[in-house]
């Protein structure tokens, strides 16, 4: 839980910071706190900061694996656990907000061939 509220955190600074600063100045900030970070081992990872579709900017930090000193990199693949089904819920609130599915639907309305999608709504998934 400690990983989840660091992770939002990072997301709600670095969105703040894209508002204000201009692309060199923003990768150096970027840079200076994810090192900090690094440095006191509460952070290992990626951070990609996107607006309008453009990608801003990129970069890993840490380690993917610390006995062997395995540098994270942009295409490292991370064991995310359960905080897939925090994107997936706010992704599906999302699309009910714009019109595109309610949480009453049955689930084979927008997946075909799924077993008994005509007894499961979204909301059950």
């Amino acid at each position: 839980m400690r990983i989840f509220i660091r992770l939002i955190f990072c997301a709600i600074f670095l969105s703040l910071l894209t508002r204000h600063i201009h692309a060199q100045e923003l990768n150096e900030k970027i840079d200076e706190v994810m090192d900090q970070y690094v440095k006191l081992d509460q952070f290992s990872g990626c951070v990609l900061v996107a607006k309008d579709g453009e990608i801003l900017y990129a970069k890993a930090f840490g380690e993917a694996n610390k006995d062997h000193h395995v540098k994270n990199t942009l295409n490292t693949k991370f064991n995310i656990g359960s905080i897939g089904k925090t994107f997936t819920g706010i992704a599906i609130m999302q699309l009910v907000e714009q019109g595109k599915l309610k949480v009453t639907d049955p689930a084979s309305k927008h997946l075909e061939d799924f077993p008994y999608g005509d007894k499961i709504t979204i909301h059950h998934l």
